[in-house]
């Protein structure tokens, strides 16, 4: 994960240095840092470098994107 990641800035471009630490599907509706969290979301940890820190507490950046493809493989039933 570490070598093939890219997070976007605001869907149009690339936001050097960002980094997925933690990935997981939350199991129950929880708070994470004070937030409400609704079981079955995908919760991401990022790693924000300093340069992009003050405008993430500013709130002039309010989000990353993550692109992604994938193959579909057909599966047999349990």
């Amino acid at each position: 994960m570490k070598t093939s990641q890219t997070i976007g800035l605001n869907h149009q471009t690339k936001a050097d240095g960002v980094r997925i630490i933690e990935a997981t599907i939350v199991r129950c509706d929880q708070k994470i840092f004070g937030e409400p969290v609704k079981k079955g979301s995908w919760w991401m940890g990022m790693w924000i470098p300093d340069a992009l820190w003050p405008d993430v507490k500013s709130g002039k950046i309010t989000g990353f994107s993550i692109g992604g493809t994938g193959i579909r493989t057909p599966t047999k039933a349990a």
